[in-house]
């Protein structure tokens, strides 16, 4: 994937295994941050998560130190953390497929309706209700 040959079965970590593990972990943190910040605005009518974003001073502080921290330990992991550094334009297109959570927020906002509740004892949609154990009911 992305021109580099796959790790999987690979018993010996080497530069080139450890490129297929750094990126998928760089990707795989960053879907987590994005999804941080999609995590602010959770009714279905606040489609901007980007508003009031400086307003959090604790927020920015741990999203970026996250982010330093992530990009240090893939860096300057090596063997003990199993990274190798990555180069520019593999980091973009972390932090581009990491975004993509971003999108995947806002489409679940706009495609899903509003009267959809959905909890650890069933799901609800308009009149039709359904709870885990139980068949369906519908009201009259």
């Amino acid at each position: 994937m992305f021109g580099i040959p796959s790790s999987i079965s690979v018993g010996d970590w080497t530069d080139e295994t450890g490129k297929h593990y750094s990126i998928f972990f760089n990707v795989f943190v960053l879907l987590q941050v994005f999804n941080e910040i999609n995590a602010r605005k959770l009714k279905a009518h606040e489609y901007n998560v980007f508003e009031d974003f400086f307003n959090n001073k604790l927020f920015l502080v741990i999203i970026v130190g996250t982010i330093i921290i992530q990009l240090t330990m893939i860096k300057y992991g090596g063997r003990s953390l199993k990274t190798v550094e990555l180069s520019f334009k593999e980091n973009l297109l972390c932090i581009l497929l990491g975004s993509t959570s971003l999108l995947s927020g806002l489409a679940f906002k706009i495609l899903l309706p509003h009267h959809l509740i959905v909890c650890t004892q069933g799901v609800e949609f308009g009149s039709f209700k359904f709870y885990w154990g139980k068949k369906a009911e519908k009201e009259e």
